[in-house]
């Protein structure tokens, strides 16, 4: 596979033809359809984020599942998922309650500490891994969770109507993990996994306010 890699600190980037990464038990491997960028890259460039050498950048992926971990249970290959940035460990006192920025046990970013999505193939554990509606396309959803904290949070895609306003698609979640993601359309949902299920549940009593 074709892969950017920066080689020191604030270096260029260089293109480089590598093998595709394998799976493990609990990984995803995603076809990387779309890449983000923004303000965050020029922080992790210069090694404020964190990480190790050499590395392939970019945390806000779009693509489409291409094989999974024997242990993957929430996707399967075919299936169209974006990436959360934070690598939290869900289950310390700051993650179960919404508040994985304070994670205990924190174990850094995607394209820091493991390989994003400046290439053509990326892994990343399941946990992080979440679905996307199908009306969405892969550059509008590969953001989508750059600012949002996602593994002990609820995940939901939801339809809010107004009278004499547009539908609005809204991506939820619940914490201080940053600003959501809203895009007019109509309405959509994503294909439920039993995570994204069960998270859903807690976020149904959230305010109006937690999903602006």
């Amino acid at each position: 596979m074709k892969a950017m890699v920066m080689k020191e600190w604030n270096g260029p980037y260089e293109s480089e033809e590598r093998s595709i990464p394998k799976v493990g038990p609990q990984d995803v491997l995603i076809k990387v359809k779309a890449c983000g960028i923004g303000y965050t890259l020029t922080n992790l460039r210069a090694g404020r984020l964190g990480g190790r050498l050499p590395l392939v950048v970019g945390h806000e992926i779009g693509g489409v599942v291409e094989d999974a971990g024997a242990m993957v249970t929430t996707c399967k290959p075919g299936d169209r998922v974006c990436v959360s940035f934070y690598l939290t460990c869900g289950h310390c006192k700051w993650c179960v309650t919404g508040r994985e920025t304070l994670c205990k046990n924190f174990e850094g970013y995607v394209g820091a500490v493991i390989d994003g999505g400046f290439a053509e193939y990326a892994v990343a554990p399941e946990d992080f891994v979440y679905a996307i509606p199908e009306k969405f396309p892969d550059e509008q959803a590969a953001p989508a969770l750059t600012a949002m904290p996602a593994r002990s949070s609820p995940i939901t895609w939801v339809s809010l109507v107004s009278p004499g306003a547009a539908k609005l698609d809204v991506l939820g979640s619940r914490g201080i993990s940053g600003p959501n993601t809203v895009t007019l359309g109509s309405k959509a949902r994503s294909p439920a996994s039993s995570r994204s299920r069960s998270r859903a549940r807690s976020a149904t009593a959230a305010s109006p306010s937690s999903a602006t």
